[in-house]
C-alpha cells in the first residue's frame, strides 16, 4: 500500500538552527513568536494550508534548507537533459508516458491565488494556482485550460496584463509567507522556531510572455526561497514594471529586461503607483520591519507611514486602488481584530480605519484581499476567511458571502458592470450582481492538491478515493469526483479494502479516519481527532494501509502504531492520553508505512524527527534524526533498519516504500530532499541498502511503485513528475508524456484494468498506461568499470537472458555524444553471468580525463533499452606520466608536448645507456624505449626534456 507524505511542520530557520546543533536526545525549542494560544475550536476551523506548507518545506529542506530554489532549477535542467537525450536516442515505440487528466475539474477547482482580467477583452482571464501553474479562460470562466510555459512553474501568486498590449503578460511565481528579516543569514531570535507559518512552493522569479514565448526575466538565487508576491505596471508607462518580492521592491524601466531593487526590505507584499508617488507594504508574521512605506520621488527613497495605522499587526498588507488619492488597505491585524480595512485619501500619507471590517481572522498571514467596485467606488468587496461586501459611506458590512473559505484575490471586470471574480481555496467564483450572489466556475480548472495516499480499488477500474488540501475527501466514479458528505477538514490519506469495495477509509488531518461500509454513500468517524490536543503525537497526514493478504487488518501511524483487526471499524491506541505503543519514540511521527503483501504482521514505517507542539502552532519537538523501522509482529517493538556500514540510507525523509509481492525483504524506498540518490533498495529487509536512482534528476521523490504485472518495471514519482525503469533501477526514463511544465506527483497506483493513476499536488489526478515498450528479456544486475594504465575495463552482470540479440558498448568523452566502440554477442543464458570488455586507449585518447560508457541492450526483434552511464575518471595528463614502472621489456611514458621531446635513460651510477628524440606537433604522444629487456634488474633514471623543460623519474627494472 502507499503512504501519505510527510505532514506536519517546519520553518526554514528552525530547521537550520536545529540541524547545526542536533543531538541524539530529544530537544525542545521554546522560542515563541506569538503569545496567544488557540482554542481547540479555532484550531479545527483553520485551513490546513499552514500544515501543507510545513509538509512541503521539510520534505524538501531536510537536512540542508539553503538554496532550495537553486537546487530545484538545477533539477529542472537535469530533467530537461534526460528528456532531450531520451528523444534523441530511443526508438519511437519506447514511449514516454501518455497521461490524461481526470480532474477534479468541475465543482472543485483547487487553491487559486491570483486573478488577471484582460482589460481589453475582459472575458479572457488568467489565474495563478498554489502549485499547479497558470490556467486561462476565454469565455469569462465557463471553461478553463492550463497554460503551458515550458518552465518549471508551480505556484503563481501574481499575474498582470500589459494594459497597452495585452499580448504581453507578466507572472510572479512562488508562494512564500515567511522570510527571515536578516536576509541571507537566518536569525532564529527574529522569526522563532516555527512549525507551520513557513514557505510554500518553489519560485522561479518572474515569467514574461511576449512573442508567443514564456521566458524568465527576474530570478535570484538566495539562501531562502525567493518569491514574487505582486506585480504592478505603472499606469502611465507600461515599460515601467514593479515587483514585490520576498527580499524587496524591484523596478524595471525597460519592460522587465533589467531590474533594480528600490526598497531593501523583507517581504514586500503590494505596491501602488501614481506618478512619482509610490506606496508599498512590507512584512509578515515575525518580520521586525513591518508597515506601509511611501516614496514621493519615484522610489529613490521611502519613508515609513504611521499616522492612523495600527501600532502593530501580525500578518501582511494588500492594497486596492483605482485612481486619484484614495487607497484602501487590508491589514492582517490579528484573529480578533474588529478593524482591518484602512483608507487613505492623500495617497498613503495618512490613514483611518473603517469600522466593522474584521475579516482576516486566523488567515491574517496568508489569505486576505480587498477590491473596489470600479462602477460604484462606495462599494468594496473584501475577504479573508470569509468574504463580504461593504459600503464605505455608512460602514455597513454584509453577511458572509456564499463562497469557499480562504480568499486570496478579488477582481472586478473593468468593462461589464456588476461582474466580479473571486479566487480562493475552493477555486474560482463569479458574480454578475456586484457580489450579492455567486456561482462556482471551475469547469476544467484541475488545480487541486492531493495528498498521498490515493485509495484505489483492486477490482473496479473507476473507483478511487483521495484527500485534498482544504477540500475534504473526494471519490471518483469514472467520470466525476464527488465530496464525501460525512468527511471534512483537509482530506489526507485514503484507502479501499482490497477485498471489498464497500469498505472505504478516508482521512482528514491529525489522524481522524472516516469509514464507509456501503461504498462511500454514508460513513462516520472511527478514530479520534488529535488536532490541537495532540499535535505533537501525529503528523498532519497520518499514513494508513490495508494488509493485502488479510484485509481485516489495517494500520495507521502517528507516533504510535494503530492497528485494526476489524477492517477499519476501530483502531488500537485511539486515545492519545493512553497511546504509548511508540513506533520510534514519543513525538516522532510516521511519514509513511507499508505492509508486506504476504505477511499481515510485517510492517515498514518511516518517521520524522519533527513534531508540532500540542495546542501551540509556534513550537516544535525535535527528536533525533529521521528513521526507518520494521516490525514482524504487527505490533511494537520496531527495529531500526537504516542499514549498516556503507550500505545505509541517507539522512533524509523516506517518503514511500514499495515491497516485492513475492519476497517481502525486497523493498524500494523513495527519498526526499536534495543531494542524494532518490531511490534505494534492500534485498535483506533493511540490513543493507543501495542506491538505484542513477539517472534521475536530483529533486525530492515522493513515491515509488513496482509494476503490478512485470516486477522488472519500477516507477518513481517526485517534484519533476514520473520516471520509469524497465530493469529495477539500473536505467531510468522520463515518463511524463501528457503532463506539462513541472508536476509534483505525490502518489502512483495500479488500477484494476492494468493502467496507472497518479495523484498530484496542484494538477489533480491523471490516468495513464503501464510502461511496456523496451522491457527486454534480460535483467542487468550491475554495470561497472575501472581504469588501468592504457585501457578502461568494463564489466556487466546479467540474468534471465532470453531472445536477446547483443550488447553495444557506447563511449563518450563529454557525456553527450556517444559512439559505439564494441558489439558483444549475448549468451542467452537464464542463469546469472557476466561480460567483460577492455577499451584500449591510444594516442590522444590517453589524455582524456573523464570517460562515459553505456550499454545499448538489443532484443532479437530490434527493441532496445539503455543502461545507466558509467563514468570513469582518469588522472589528468601532466607533462609526463609513466605507463610502465616497474618495467620489464619496454619503458613507456605519456608526454604532453608542444614541439619536441628528448628522452635519456641512465643507470644507477649516472651512466647514459639509451637516448631517443622526438619532433612533434602540439599534443599528447606515447614515447617508448623498446629495447630494454636485456637490462639487468635494479634502479634506473629517466630524464625527459620536453619543450626545453627537464623532468626526471626513478624507474625499477624487475
Amino acid at each position: 500500500m502507499k503512504k501519505p507524505l510527510l505532514i506536519f511542520s517546519g520553518l526554514f530557520v528552525l530547521v537550520t538552527s536545529i540541524w547545526f546543533i542536533q543531538t541524539k536526545n530529544s530537544i525542545v525549542h521554546l522560542i515563541k513568536e506569538v503569545t496567544e494560544r488557540e482554542s481547540e475550536e479555532e484550531e479545527e476551523k483553520e485551513s490546513g494550508v499552514d500544515k501543507q506548507l510545513s509538509m512541503w518545506f521539510l520534505a524538501r529542506a531536510y537536512p540542508d534548507p539553503y538554496c532550495l530554489g537553486k537546487k530545484y532549477l538545477e533539477g529542472w535542467e537535469q530533467a530537461i537533459a534526460i528528456r532531450n537525450t531520451q528523444e534523441n536516442t530511443r526508438l519511437s515505440n519506447l514511449n514516454g508516458g501518455s497521461w490524461q487528466s481526470i480532474g477534479p475539474s468541475q465543482t472543485i477547482g483547487g487553491r487559486i491565488l491570483c486573478i488577471a482580467v484582460n482589460p481589453i477583452k475582459s472575458t479572457s482571464i488568467i489565474v495563478g494556482s498554489a502549485s499547479g501553474g497558470m490556467w486561462r479562460t476565454y469565455d469569462g470562466g465557463n471553461n478553463w485550460q492550463p497554460i503551458v510555459t515550458h518552465q518549471p512553474v508551480l505556484g503563481v501568486s501574481s499575474v498582470v496584463y500589459n494594459p497597452s498590449d495585452t499580448s504581453i503578460i507578466y507572472a510572479g511565481t512562488g508562494e512564500v509567507y515567511r522570510v527571515d528579516s536578516t536576509g541571507t543569514t537566518p536569525n532564529p531570535g527574529n522569526t522563532g522556531f516555527n512549525v507551520w507559518k513557513t514557505r510554500g512552493t518553489y519560485g522561479i522569479g518572474i515569467l514574461k510572455y511576449a512573442g508567443g514565448v514564456w521566458t524568465t526575466v527576474l530570478n535570484k538565487t538566495t539562501d531562502q526561497l525567493f518569491a514574487i508576491q505582486t506585480i504592478k505596471i505603472d499606469p502611465a508607462n507600461a515599460n515601467i514594471v514593479y515587483a514585490c518580492a520576498t527580499d524587496g521592491l524591484y523596478k524595471s524601466t525597460n519592460a522587465g529586461a533589467n531590474w533594480t531593487r528600490i526598497l531593501d526590505a523583507t517581504y514586500v507584499t503590494d505596491v501602488v503607483i501614481n506618478g512619482s508617488n509610490i506606496v508599498a507594504s512590507v512584512g509578515n508574521l515575525g518580520n521586525t520591519v513591518k508597515g506601509i512605506y511611501k516614496s514621493t520621488n519615484g522610489g529613490t527613497s521611502f519613508t515609513k507611514v504611521t499616522t492612523g495605522l495600527p501600532a502593530s499587526f501580525q500578518g501582511f498588507i494588500k492594497f486596492a486602488w483605482l485612481s486619484g488619492n484614495t487607497i484602501f488597505a487590508t491589514i492582517g491585524v490579528s484573529k480578533t481584530a474588529t478593524t482591518e480595512i484602512y483608507r487613505s485619501t492623500d495617497f498613503g500619507s495618512t490613514w483611518a480605519g473603517l469600522s466593522s471590517t474584521s475579516h482576516t481572522q486566523w488567515q491574517y498571514w496568508c489569505a486576505h484581499t480587498v477590491a473596489i467596485n470600479p462602477f460604484n467606488t462606495d462599494q468594496l468587496i473584501f475577504g479573508g476567511v470569509k468574504a463580504y461586501t461593504y459600503t464605505v459611506s455608512n460602514t455597513t458590512k454584509s453577511s458572509a458571502l456564499s463562497v469557499h473559505d480562504d480568499i486570496h484575490d478579488i477582481e472586478f471586470d473593468p468593462v461589464n458592470t456588476g461582474t466580479v471574480y473571486l479566487a480562493g481555496d475552493g477555486g474560482m467564483y463569479k458574480s454578475t450582481n456586484s457580489g450579492t450572489s455567486w456561482n462556482k466556475i471551475n469547469n476544467g480548472l484541475a488545480a487541486t492538491q492531493f495528498y498521498a495516499s490515493l485509495g484505489v480499488s483492486t477490482t473496479n477500474a473507476t473507483l478511487f478515493v483521495g484527500g485534498l488540501q482544504d477540500n475534504g475527501q473526494v471519490m471518483y466514479n469514472g467520470s466525476t469526483w464527488t465530496m464525501l458528505s460525512y468527511g471534512g477538514g483537509d482530506g489526507t490519506s485514503c484507502a479501499i479494502d482490497p477485498s471489498n469495495n464497500s469498505n472505504i477509509l478516508a482521512s482528514r488531518d491529525a489522524r481522524q479516519i472516516f469509514r464507509s461500509s456501503n461504498g462511500g454513500s454514508t460513513g462516520s468517524a472511527v478514530t479520534t481527532y488529535w488536532g490541537s490536543s495532540a499535535d505533537s503525537r501525529t503528523g498532519f497526514v497520518a499514513p494508513i494501509a490495508f494488509s493485502a493478504s488479510n484485509s481485516t487488518i489495517v494500520y495507521q501511524g502517528s507516533d504510535n502504531l494503530h492497528k485494526s483487526t476489524n477492517s477499519g471499524a476501530s483502531f488500537s491506541n485511539d486515545t492519545y492520553s493512553t497511546a504509548t505503543n511508540y513506533i520510534d519514540a514519543k513525538n516522532k511521527t510516521a511519514i509513511t508505512l507499508a505492509v508486506s503483501p504476504t505477511n499481515p504482521n510485517k510492517v515498514y514505517v518511516s518517521t520524522s524527527n519533527f513534531a508540532q507542539y500540542d495546542n501551540d502552532v509556534d513550537n516544535l519537538y525535535v527528536t533525533g534524526t529521521p528513521n526507518v523501522l520494521k516490525t514482524t509482529t504487527g505490533n511494537t517493538p520496531f527495529t531500526s533498519i537504516m542499514g549498516t556500514g556503507a550500505n545505509t540510507l541517507p539522512n533524509r525523509f523516506v517518503m514511500d516504500f514499495a515491497i516485492s509481492k513475492t519476497y517481502d525483504d525486497s523493498v524500494f524506498a523513495a527519498i526526499g530532499g536534495f543531494g542524494t540518490s532518490h531511490v534505494y533498495v534492500t534485498g535483506d529487509g533493511g540490513a543493507n541498502w543501495k542506491p538505484v536512482g542513477t539517472g534521475l534528476p536530483d529533486v525530492p521523490f515522493n513515491a515509488v511503485m513496482i509494476d503490478a504485472i512485470n516486477p522488472q518495471v519500477l516507477y518513481a514519482a517526485g517534484d519533476m513528475g514520473i520516471y520509469v525503469s524497465p530493469n529495477r533501477g539500473v536505467t531510468w526514463y522520463d515518463y511524463n508524456g501528457g503532463l506539462w511544465d513541472a508536476v509534483q506527483v505525490m502518489d502512483i497506483q495500479p488500477t484494476a484494468d492494468g493502467k496507472l493513476v497518479i495523484a498530484t499536488h496542484g494538477k489533480g489526478a491523471f490516468l495513464g498506461p503501464r510502461y511496456t515498450a523496451g522491457v527486454l528479456p534480460v535483467t542487468l544486475t550491475s554495470f561497472t568499470g575501472r581504469t588501468a594504465a592504457r585501457q578502461n575495463e568494463l564489466q556487466w552482470s546479467v540474468s534471465d537472458e532470453s531472445a536477446l540479440s547483443h550488447y553495444e558498448l557506447e563511449r563518450s568523452s563529454d557525456g553527450g555524444l556517444f559512439t559505439q566502440i564494441a558489439s558483444v554477442q549475448a549468451f542467452n543464458q537464464r542463469a546469472a553471468h557476466g561480460y567483460n570488455y577492455n577499451d584500449a586507449l591510444t594516442g590522444t585518447s590517453l589524455s582524456v580525463t573523464k570517460w562515459y560508457y553505456r550499454l545499448k541492450i538489443i532484443n532479437a526483434n530490434g527493441n532496445y533499452t539503455y543502461s545507466g552511464t558509467v563514468v570513469l575518471d582518469r588522472p589528468a595528463v601532466q607533462t609526463i606520466r609513466m605507463l610502465s614502472n616497474p618495467f620489464q621489456n619496454k619503458i613507456e611514458v605519456i608526454v604532453n608536448t608542444h614541439e619536441s621531446v628528448l628522452l635519456n635513460l641512465y643507470d644507477a651510477s649516472g651512466k647514459l645507456i639509451r637516448r631517443k628524440e622526438y619532433k612533434t606537433t602540439a599534443g599528447t604522444i606515447v614515447c617508448a624505449f623498446d629495447d630494454v629487456s636485456t637490462l639487468s634488474g635494479g634502479v634506473y633514471f629517466l630524464e625527459a626534456v620536453v619543450d626545453r623543460k627537464r623532468f626526471t623519474e626513478k624507474l625499477i627494472k624487475n
